[in-house]
């Protein structure tokens, strides 16, 4: 959802004493979003099991907020193995999609693209940095419904 669909106001951030609107809509996100990138929750977990995983051959008990935090991405994460993940991430980069996007229909997983421009309203946006680009609808549902073809239950 964005600031303005949740009736929330934008928030502000400072960068070289100028304020400027962060607003996921526009992809206005702040500096803190300045090459970098955006994970997947499944990404998170595996992360996250390799550091569990480490920390028990230490004999090193986690924090607890180590331990919310990886039973949320295990919890919410929508697919299991490591290929898997790999997979839907290059599918997702092949497309003109920003950073931050491949993140959120990776971790939300529209099944069409009606859904996902009502849940990433800024893949409605024409052009991203001065590049234009033309997000088709019939190739983002194509596109969606491998991802959600891929979903791993357990």
């Amino acid at each position: 959802p964005t600031a303005a669909s949740t009736g929330a106001a934008p928030r502000m951030a400072r960068l070289g004493g100028t304020q400027i609107d962060e607003d996921a809509a526009t992809l206005n996100l702040g500096p803190d979003f300045h090459d970098v990138r955006c994970l997947l929750n499944s990404e998170v977990a595996i992360i996250l099991e390799h550091k569990l995983e480490a920390s028990n051959k230490k004999n090193v008990m986690p924090v607890s907020n180590f331990l919310k935090a990886y039973e949320y991405v295990n919890r919410v994460k929508q697919f299991k193995t490591k290929e898997v993940v790999a997979q839907i991430r290059a599918d997702l980069e092949k497309q003109p999609f920003h950073e931050f996007e491949v993140a959120q229909l990776g971790n939300l997983c529209p099944e069409d693209a009606d859904e996902a421009k009502a849940l990433v309203p800024s893949l409605a946006l024409p052009n991203i940095d001065g590049q234009p680009r033309d997000i088709d609808s019939a190739s983002l549902t194509e596109v969606l419904q491998q991802i959600c073809d891929s979903r791993q239950f357990d």
